[in-house]
């Protein structure tokens, strides 16, 4: 997948890439936003699998959420591949 490699920290099994355009929008976000965006993004690296796994059409996405400052958000995983394997 072409994108920004978002974290690929040593010792961790999974890498995250952002989209461009994923990455333009989130440039634009205030520094908090950024912030918390980085930390829900480390758990995925731990466990990509810690979101629900959509249903229907969506089948082999899976989803994880979270809230800033009463907003919801959404990472959706659609390409989970290990590292190393």
């Amino acid at each position: 997948m072409r994108g920004k490699v978002f974290l690929s920290m040593s010792g961790k099994r999974y890498s995250l890439v952002m989209a461009p355009a994923a990455h333009r929008r989130f440039r634009k976000f205030p520094l908090p936003l950024q912030e918390k965006i980085k930390i829900e993004a480390e758990k995925l690296t731990d466990n990509p699998y810690r979101g629900e796994e959509l249903k229907g059409p969506l089948k082999g996405i899976h989803s994880h959420r979270f809230s800033f400052r009463r907003t919801e958000f959404r990472f959706l995983l659609y390409d989970l591949c290990s590292i190393g394997t």
